[in-house]
């Protein structure tokens, strides 16, 4: 072959560190040294010679970092995988690596692949896993308790499979807001934000036939200006990250319902060594029975993608379901039943 010159790239943010066990949870984008500064001074540097390049990145940050995953391809270049958190690959045995390169590739859920560029097109229903398989599981479950529950969807699906939004309210669920493409909410600038909630409001409401009135940011934590734009949108509550496990009334009037991240199956799950849904299990029934006995909200946040799909994962949730329902201290509401108690008396 001709002589040629290739310019690579690898890691980004502190996914090798959490591989190493030296982190638990992300930095801010703002705060990751690579993020406000490497990349962008690589991006500088490529662009005054017109060169492209190849970054490897790490799959971990696909959940983590959406936003930087995209920005490879709207600076031109190439994406490679390169791991899930930088494990020294070498040393995997052949299950482990098939299961860290699967996560890895598709470490988001469609609407955050199309949100970071990595997809152009959707899915048909048929082949996107958590559409097959893990919102007819997690129906199945929710129906043999006879509990209703809250379905925060990205507007974007509300385009490109109303069907499956409307299906969320056909089976007797509560319909929720969470980004347009699971950006990273808190990152956005007013004039994006309020752009996209009233684009993901209005898709999802012609799919589904129903205004959603709750909003969980993607990402977990709402702007300085997230109250305003729900509002004005005609939002009764957000469910994103808060007071603990406090539900409170905002100084917008909005509700709150918040979550905490124990309560999140990815934040167990998602990980170089996942948890054991068994142990996931017993932190969540741990949890609520605190709650029983205490007082305050427990709220979980399931993913169909994550536990749906997922046999032992759906049995570790269906027993926390079935210990919920069997507590007569408990009550299981919606998020906006709870939110209407908050803000109607």
């Amino acid at each position: 072959m001709p002589p040629a010159a290739v310019f690579t790239f690898d890691n980004m943010a502190e996914a090798a560190e959490v591989g190493a066990g030296l982190r638990q949870v992300p930095r801010e984008d703002t705060t990751d040294p690579s993020l406000s500064h490497g990349y962008p001074n690589l991006y500088r540097l490529l662009a005054a010679h017109d060169v492209r390049a190849t970054f490897f990145v790490e799959g971990w940050n696909g959940i983590h970092h959406p936003a930087a995953v995209a920005d490879v391809v709207r600076h031109g270049h190439e994406l490679g995988m390169h791991g899930w958190t930088h494990e020294v690959w070498q040393e995997l045995d052949p299950a482990t690596e098939e299961a860290l390169a699967e996560r890895a590739t598709a470490a988001m859920a469609e609407a955050a692949e199309v949100g970071a560029g990595l997809r152009q097109v959707p899915r048909e229903d048929t082949t996107d896993p958590s559409l097959s398989h893990g919102y007819p599981n997690l129906y199945r479950l929710l129906a043999a308790h006879d509990v209703r529950a809250t379905f925060f969807v990205e507007g974007w699906n509300g385009i490109h499979h109303p069907a499956a939004v409307a299906d969320v309210v056909r089976h007797g669920h509560e319909l929720g807001m969470h980004g347009w493409t699971h950006e990273v909410w808190q990152e956005l600038d007013p004039a994006t934000e309020e752009a996209l909630a009233e684009r993901a409001t209005a898709a999802l409401a012609e799919a589904a036939g129903v205004r959603p009135l709750g909003f969980r940011a993607p990402g977990g934590s709402r702007t300085p200006h997230t109250e305003t734009v729900l509002g004005r949108l005609g939002y009764r509550y957000d469910a994103s990250l808060g007071d603990g496990m406090c539900p409170q009334v905002l100084g917008s009037g909005l509700a709150q319902i918040p979550f905490r991240w124990s309560g999140v199956d990815g934040f167990h799950y998602l990980r170089p060594e996942p948890a054991r849904p068994s142990d996931v299990r017993d932190i969540w029934l741990a949890a609520l029975a605190r709650v029983a006995e205490r007082g305050g909200l427990f709220v979980l946040v399931c993913h169909a993608f994550v536990t749906g799909v997922d046999d032992e994962r759906l049995a570790a949730l269906d027993a926390v379901v079935a210990a919920a329902c069997a507590d007569p201290r408990l009550r299981i509401k919606t998020a906006g039943e709870i939110a209407r108690e908050l803000l109607d008396g």
